[in-house]
């Protein structure tokens, strides 16, 4: 029997009228439905408290009804949704989406970027299969897909041949109200869809809210955390059209990339390792601990260094002794230049910092400054400075390797200097936080950066690529702004870092430039700050630096060790190297949950500190094999195909075994012979 035929008789589409199979049981009696209501609250309860009780409160504004067959549907004042023919609905619906099924696209060049590893090896497999003359199609040659979104819930009579249709190890249903799920229970047992999925070895969600965004950012989540190497070719089921659902996939697709963001490079993740050694080996560095200590006194800037800084900053000279001032990487400049001294420079780079501060250094005196960087900062920038504070950076490779706890940590400190220097503002416990040049991108007329940017001084170290604004975002006093992928992607991070604080912090966005949820917009030209008690702003810099403790040389000892380290990093390769290559096949999607256990949640044991080391190169190197496994149709070429993938993997962990040996492998027996530890 052809693939066609045998869809055809699942569904029962062989049928001409459509409903030859009965997919839905007969659930006209009562009885029955309140035995099986029961079980499924039971079910919700225990998997999911807050959907039971949101399902629980909800008066619903549609009656559960039956035809005379026994077939259910859903009548509200204006009729039904099924029109008395759910099967024969669901039964089209299907046939239609098998036909024309919306997936994910994603081009594995869109993962690869700059890694210098996985680039390579995409070279080398594509060679290699050009000279096997293999023949990839444009899609997915199957309906198969590891994801699958099914979005609304109706009364779940197409969720089965969904899930049997897609074979899918990951299943999300979501639905913008609890109406029809509440209706749902007394027709579908959702106690058995997840016995299916556990006994398939995958997983299962379901999701209810009204909100655009939310829905996105939880799908988002969803790709990234069960399994990035299956983004590409996630499908999308609509069981009705819905405005809320469409909109987040929308948004969903349009933004993910974001799906596959903080995997990590290997040379980042390395040079952040031996950044974070050099930075904290003598045992006298401060490393930040948190506590609850709340700032209520005393206002913090947090300046970024966006286009409309200018117009803010004669304000901020205005008034630059009622609050503390964090600047933010390159901000220091501008600040400077301008006669705005600030308390605390916030740097996260771990790479080219010094030739920003050269620049200013020779304009302006800022040894004073506070300088507060996360301990993988570019250990050239350290010297500039008179005192130095440094915090952990979660989830980098180094944090897992010298802490053990994230109290040592600037949450969501991640992706640019902006992200973390509003981290620190909410970590510090200022409880008013003003954004100033937070942009995130432009709204035009020219200007990238603050004019008195290093942007715009001669030669200066930029990557082209961050400067290309082109995503539309919603801008903070109305209208457009334009964003780069990479300010889309740490403007999501801001707005989760914010929704962590919001309800203890105050944050406004005097910036303008994107909108950022939970901050609100206003004007410095509407600010109205009072004059703060003498000594208030030398007593807040007290309050903040001394939440931070001295990170001892038994701190250090204890959590490094070269030879351990190299043993654990080794011991961890080779098990990725024979998870991997000693596969049979990989037509069986559910490989990829199995290796999500070593390559996705950090591990327990000693393997927990270096898998960030290596995960977003062998995150990258599974993604292209992916997506090109899948669009071969014949046999034998995948074969073939899966053959050299193999070769070729396990080339990339042997030049990855030697890398970190080179990179990590001896840093405190070259520290020690330096002299490093004076």
């Amino acid at each position: 029997m052809t693939e066609d035929q045998l869809f055809q008789r699942e569904t029962g589409m062989d049928d001409p009228g459509k409903q030859a199979l009965r997919k839905t049981p007969d659930r006209s009696d009562p009885k029955a439905r309140t035995a099986l209501k029961k079980k499924n609250l039971k079910f919700f309860k225990k998997r999911w408290r807050h959907i039971h009780d949101m399902l629980i409160a909800h008066a619903p504004s549609s009656t559960l009804v039956f035809g005379d067959d026994g077939q259910p549907d859903i009548e509200f004042p204006g009729g039904r949704v099924y029109g008395g023919a759910m099967d024969a609905y669901v039964a089209d619906q299907l046939e239609k989406f098998r036909a024309h099924p919306r997936r994910a696209a994603f081009q594995p060049d869109n993962a690869l970027c700059c890694n210098d590893y996985a680039k390579p090896f995409a070279h080398r497999l594509l060679t290699r299969a050009e000279e096997e003359k293999l023949t990839f199609r444009e899609a997915p040659v199957t309906i198969e897909s590891y994801f699958l979104c099914i979005l609304g819930i109706g009364l779940a009579g197409h969720i089965d041949a969904l899930v049997k249709q897609t074979n899918c190890q990951a299943l999300h249903v979501v639905d913008a109200s609890p109406e029809f799920l509440l209706h749902s229970l007394e027709i579908y047992d959702w106690a058995a869809l997840a016995k299916n999925m556990e006994e398939r070895n995958g997983t299962f969600w379901v999701l209810i809210s009204n909100e655009i965004d939310f829905i996105a950012r939880e799908l988002r989540s969803w790709l990234r955390n069960t399994s990035p190497m299956a983004v590409d070719g996630a499908a999308f089921f609509f069981h009705y059209q819905n405005d809320v659902l469409d909109g987040a996939v929308d948004r969903l697709i349009r933004e993910l990339p974001l799906a596959l963001s903080d995997t990590g490079f290997f040379y980042d993740e390395s040079l952040m390792i031996a950044n974070t050694h050099h930075n904290l080996f003598s045992g006298r560095e401060k490393v930040y601990r948190r506590t609850n200590d709340i700032i209520k006194d005393v206002p913090a800037f947090v300046v970024g260094t966006g286009p409309s800084l200018d117009k803010d900053l004669a304000f901020l000279r205005e008034n630059q002794d009622k609050a503390v001032i964090i600047s933010n990487g390159t901000a220091l400049r501008s600040l400077l230049i301008n006669a705005i001294t600030p308390d605390i420079q916030i740097e996260t780079e771990n790479i080219d910092v010094p030739p920003i501060l050269v620049e200013t250094a020779a304009r302006k005196d800022f040894r004073s400054v506070l300088l507060v960087a996360s301990t993988t900062v570019d250990t050239q920038a350290v010297p500039y400075f008179d005192e130095v504070l440094y915090f952990f950076r979660e989830p980098l490779t180094p944090q897992s390797i010298f802490c053990d706890t994230d109290i040592n940590c600037l949450l969501d400190a991640n992706i640019t200097v902006s992200n973390g220097g509003i981290s620190l503002a909410q970590e510090m416990g200022f409880k008013e936080i003003y954004l100033f040049g937070i942009d995130m991108g432009s709204k035009g007329g020219g200007l990238h950066h603050s004019k008195d940017s290093y942007h715009y001084t001669d030669d200066p170290i930029v990557v082209p690529e961050d400067l290309i604004f082109d995503i539309p975002v919603p801008a903070n006093f109305g209208g457009t702004s334009m964003a780069s992928k990479g300010f889309t992607v740490a403007l999501a991070h801001i707005e989760r870092s914010i929704r962590r604080y919001g309800q203890d912090r105050t944050h406004y966005n005097c910036s303008d430039g994107c909108r950022i949820e939970g901050a609100r917009p206003l004007r410095s030209a509407d600010i109205d700050l009072p004059a703060l008690d003498d000594g208030a702003k030398a007593k807040a810099m007290h309050r903040v630096k001394v939440r931070f403790h001295t990170y001892s040389r038994q701190d250090f000892d204890r959590r490094w060790n070269d030879a351990k380290i190299s043993e654990t990093y080794h011991a961890y390769l080779d098990d990725i190297e024979r998870a991997v290559t000693s596969r049979d096949n990989f037509d069986d999607r559910g490989y990829m949950t199995e290796l999500m256990g070593l390559l996705g949640q950090p591990l327990s044991g000693p393997k927990k500190p270096i898998i960030n080391l290596f995960t977003g190169t062998l995150f990258q190197t599974l993604i292209v094999m992916e997506y090109y496994l899948r669009r071969l149709e014949d046999e034998a070429e995948i074969r073939k195909f899966e053959a050299i993938f193999k070769d070729e993997f396990k080339r990339t962990v042997d030049e990855l075994r030697l890398a970190a040996d080179a990179a990590i492998g001896n840093l405190t027996a070259a520290a020690e012979k330096d002299g490093s530890s004076a």
